[in-house]
């Protein structure tokens, strides 16, 4: 089979696929994500009541948006602080940087200023991405270049 009707019946498939799959939104969120919130605890507060909102215990936290390809993060954005749920990943309570500085000195615990999220996210997806995209532009070089070369064989022509 041509080159080509490989990749218009890869194509075919892969869009068939998509279009059949019982639920589209959970098969987008695999392949590209983006907007849904991440929340994540930035400081560890005591477990006592000033720590509380009457129910649950609060930790200092920072919710963001992420866009990720493939399960890989590429870009965070629309960072906030905010007071972190404890076992709770889905909920949190709206907090100013002032009032988790005030809970911090209550507890005697720095609450970090710019928040850093941990390697992989600030640059291992980033770096893994790139390196996915050189990998692929070399390898299609090198593919190109041998099948010249073997045209070049067939045609008599010297490469």
């Amino acid at each position: 089979m041509p080159k080509v009707n490989r990749r218009i019946v890869a194509m075919l498939s892969i869009a068939f696929g998509f279009i059949t799959l019982p639920s589209t939104g959970s098969a987008a969120a695999i392949f590209f994500q983006y907007g849904g919130e991440v929340i994540e605890k930035i400081a560890d507060f005591p477990h006592t009541p000033d720590f509380s909102d009457g129910q649950n215990h609060i930790d200092a936290g920072i919710r963001y948006k992420e866009f990720s390809i493939f399960l890989i993060p590429i870009f965070q954005y629309d960072k906030t602080y905010c007071g972190s749920i404890e076992g709770d990943d889905s909920h949190y309570k709206i907090m100013t940087k002032k009032e988790l500085d005030e809970l911090g000195r209550t507890a005697n615990v720095i609450i970090p200023d710019p928040v850093y999220l941990g390697f992989w996210r600030e640059w291992g997806g980033k770096l893994l991405m790139l390196s996915i995209i050189i990998a692929a532009a070399l390898y299609e070089v090198r593919k190109r270049k041998s099948e010249s070369k073997s045209q070049n064989r067939h045609t008599g022509n010297i490469a």
